[in-house]
């Protein structure tokens, strides 16, 4: 999703609106943005004055100048929520950031800046499992006010070698939690249909326990489309196990299944 914004507002598709929660508006003439000294940061229609100078100002977009460090956030002219809850009381971030083995990301930084969601999955390797909860648990906040996301593999599936005959779902989530050194992940998905749908479903049911034993607050499918959802729906009714709290697809410019989507 962030990608998209930023390409539709660098395009000129989407007129994007710059504000922050502690400053009442964003101000499109001079006189009011010097007013508000409060005001970390203000969209002027004339030329930044005193009230950027006396702060060092650091131009960013045309007309958009900020006066301090304080965190930026845009938005287009339609709000975007920060969280969206995807299970009775479980808010998820909209923005998490994800990271594998071969492209890293720096979990303790994103964290520092303001971030709270973390995606990862066992299949990403112990190392980036490791930092990612070391990571949270080096930040210095609160347990609660971060979202971890991570998945096991669903096995077995032909051709991946991710899975072998080592691989069942009940040691898979053991070894997620233990690597991670976390007590609860706050999402735990399937991370891909298995060779069948049965194979899937049991897979997904064995999260189940997770819920009553409160080491996921919400569990839910990956990389499913349509036919992968609907099956799984049909194999696991009436076995005392939520539907998918999610299903997390990938979605850009370039690759992106409507009929999932919808």
């Amino acid at each position: 999703m962030i990608n998209l914004i930023l390409i539709a507002a660098s395009l000129g598709l989407v007129a994007p609106v710059f504000a922050q929660d502690s400053c009442n508006g964003v101000y499109t003439d001079q006189a009011s943005c010097d007013a508000n000294t409060t005001c970390t940061w203000c969209k002027c229609a004339a030329v930044p004055s005193a009230c950027f100078e006396k702060v060092n100002a650091k131009k960013l977009p045309p007309g958009v100048y900020q006066c301090d460090s304080t965190e930026l956030s845009a938005t287009s002219s339609f709000p975007v929520s920060k969280t969206v809850e995807i299970s009775a009381g479980v808010f998820m971030p909209t923005i998490n950031l994800g990271g594998v083995e071969s492209r890293p990301s720096n979990y303790s930084l994103f964290l520092e800046i303001g971030g709270v969601g973390l995606d990862t999955a066992l299949t990403y390797g112990d190392d980036v499992q490791s930092v990612v909860g070391r990571a949270v648990r080096e930040s210095g906040l609160k347990r609660k006010d971060i979202f971890v996301t991570t998945k096991i593999p669903c096995c077995p599936l032909k051709g991946a070698t991710h899975c072998n005959s080592t691989h069942d779902p009940t040691s898979d989530i053991a070894k997620d939690l233990q690597v991670l050194g976390l007590d609860y992940v706050d999402l735990m998905l399937v991370h891909w249909p298995c060779n069948t749908p049965e194979e899937t479903a049991a897979h997904y049911i064995s999260l189940g326990p997770m819920l009553k034993a409160g080491t996921a607050r919400a569990i839910g499918v990956s990389n499913f489309v349509s036919k992968d959802f609907e099956d799984l729906k049909q194999n696991t009714a009436g076995k005392g196990i939520p539907v998918p709290a999610i299903n997390q697809c990938k979605m850009s410019i370039g690759d992106h299944d409507d009929a999932t989507i919808k």
